[in-house]
């Protein structure tokens, strides 16, 4: 099956407000990347996104921020990659929200969320 599909199902549930959906898809979109050679997933922003955003959903964030750094380095003006991977950051404890945030501020000064979790990490 099509991690994309299992990802979309996912926002579609949550939209409901079905968390059990949520969380099946989103465990989908998990087994569906596993068998897929590490290598292949650098090479494909979208599926390193949706993994990343998967995890993410999860609360798994250790796992979000290995999928979320490169995507975020190859797409750098992804700003809700960004805002994952820096809320993920601050989760964890450690790394360097700042510098991944700091960005938010001349990309998208109007974002809220954004300028948020950037004070956050300060």
């Amino acid at each position: 099956g099509e991690p994309r599909a299992a990802y979309l199902a996912a926002v579609l549930a949550g939209r409901t407000g079905d968390q059990a959906a949520v969380r099946k898809h989103l465990d989908r979109v998990l087994e569906r990347l596993a068998p897929v050679d590490e290598k292949l997933l650098l090479e494909t922003p979208t599926l390193l996104l949706i993994r990343g955003l998967a995890h993410y959903d999860l609360r798994n964030y250790e796992a979000a921020i290995g999928s979320l750094t490169p995507y975020v380095k190859r797409m750098p003006r992804d700003i809700g990659a960004r805002k994952a991977l820096g809320d993920a950051i601050l989760h964890v404890g450690g790394g360097d929200a700042v510098a991944v945030l700091e960005p938010i501020a001349s990309l998208a000064p109007q974002d809220a969320r954004g300028m948020t979790l950037l004070a956050t990490a300060y």
